[in-house]
């Protein structure tokens, strides 16, 4: 990129005192992979390009939008949507890059585990194993799980037990 388009841009003033050190900072943040449209978004967003270095390298590599993602994964875009905020992940605006590759092959591996479970597959798994595992138990308890005793021991579970992991 030249100083005509960072100038066009409105990222550079030539006329500036800082000018010469202004756009060896733009010249290096090109070059580590920045886009013009990157540099106005942390303009824009922060008024500053200083943390747009740290997110260069925080996330090197291609980058992806979520329709992008939705498509190679194999999953909607609503779907991939309710697993980030189910993640505590903030929402992500559809034109936003900010998935990366891998991100690809765990949404693909959701809509996998999906296909074979069925919608929800992590609760509605977790929760037929759970009752599989007590109807096959004699005391109808969770055997693959640590217990409590009422006097606070462990070990084979008594009547009054509860498990750990609250299957019962």
């Amino acid at each position: 990129m030249t100083a005509a388009e960072f100038q066009a841009a409105g990222l550079y003033d030539p006329a500036a005192p800082d000018a010469p050190a202004r756009l060896e900072l733009l010249e290096w943040l090109a070059a580590q992979g920045a886009t013009l449209a990157d540099m106005r978004e942390a303009q824009l967003h922060w008024s500053s390009l200083t943390g747009l270095a740290g997110d260069l390298a925080l996330r090197a590599g291609e980058r992806l939008t979520l329709a992008e993602v939705a498509a190679r994964s194999g999953m909607s875009p609503e779907r991939i949507e309710r697993f980030n905020l189910a993640a505590a992940f903030p929402p992500v605006d559809p034109e936003e890059r900010v998935f990366d590759p891998g991100s690809v092959a765990m949404f693909a591996g959701l809509a996998a585990a999906e296909q074979f479970f069925g919608q929800g597959p992590l609760r509605r798994t977790c929760a037929r194993s759970r009752r599989s595992i007590r109807s096959r138990t004699p005391s109808g308890r969770c055997s693959a799980h640590r217990w409590r005793s009422p006097s606070g021991g462990t070990g084979p579970p008594a009547p009054s037990a509860r498990c750990r992991t609250r299957c019962n």
